[in-house]
């Protein structure tokens, strides 16, 4: 993407009481689940959201290895089809 950011990682504490709600008004703006990363804080573990800026990618083209990979993947197809669904 000339000129723009591909993406934008956000990164919460989920230690934190707040993360909830910030992950729901960050999903409400457009960002989506993309992982946990183990003990990243001293406070632990941090949930990781994204927002693709102006591109999109087929969840057909995604591979998982494992179940709660396949269930991971249909939940942020699910979002992303309910953005595409709003935002027409």
């Amino acid at each position: 993407m000339p000129g723009g950011m591909a993406f934008i990682s956000l990164n919460l504490p989920l230690a934190e009481a707040f993360t909830p709600q910030a992950s729901a008004e960050a999903e409400a703006l457009g960002f989506f689940f993309c992982g946990v990363v183990p003990e990243k804080l001293a406070s632990g573990d941090l949930l990781r959201l994204q927002y693709w800026n102006g591109f999109a990618v087929a969840a057909t083209s995604v591979e998982t290895a494992s179940d709660w990979g396949a269930k991971v993947l249909e939940y942020v197809a699910a979002k992303a089809a309910e953005r595409q669904k709003n935002a027409g």
